[in-house]
């Protein structure tokens, strides 16, 4: 019984990886819904602890999946600097999402329909960290602290 509900749970979390609901389960991961988090030396913020280079990838995403037609309120992110638009409630959303978006595309890209999980350990770690593990966020040869790091964010996100 255990097995088919960890299987179940694998599909639902397989379906329709970025959601609302997934999103803010990464703020909590993150920053515990923090908007002001500063952390990994200064180089991450806010609730998503977004760091300058994923908010660059994550706005040029955003430009490429949706031209100019959507709100001047973002779009104007993209020349405002980086570390007030990561605190900014409202904008680092989007970003976090469209970051996440651009994940999903690369796993796409590669032929693989990721989990929530796998997208978080390509958040966390980075695309090309997470490709040294297969992607797999039960490997046992990842490091001890981002093993407990994806440990614990599989129980946020599996909630």
């Amino acid at each position: 019984m255990k097995l088919f509900t960890l299987l179940l749970s694998a599909v639902g979390l397989q379906a329709q990886p970025i959601t609302t609901q997934f999103i803010d389960r990464v703020a909590i991961i993150e920053s515990n819904f923090n908007y002001a988090a500063v952390g990994d030396s200064k180089k991450a913020r806010g609730a998503w602890q977004l760091h300058e280079g994923a908010y660059q990838d994550a706005m040029k995403w955003y430009e490429i999946t949706n031209g100019k037609n959507e709100s001047n309120y973002v779009m104007t992110a993209a020349i405002r600097p980086w570390k007030d638009c990561a605190h900014d409630p409202y904008i680092s959303r989007i970003v976090a999402t469209y970051y996440f978006k651009l994940l999903e595309h690369r796993f796409n890209k590669r032929g693989i329909k990721p989990t929530q999980l796998q997208l978080y350990m390509a958040y966390n770690m980075g695309f090309s960290g997470a490709a040294l593990f297969e992607f797999n966020p039960h490997a046992l040869t990842l490091p001890p602290d981002r093993y407990a790091t994806l440990r614990r964010a599989e129980l946020i996100l599996n909630k």
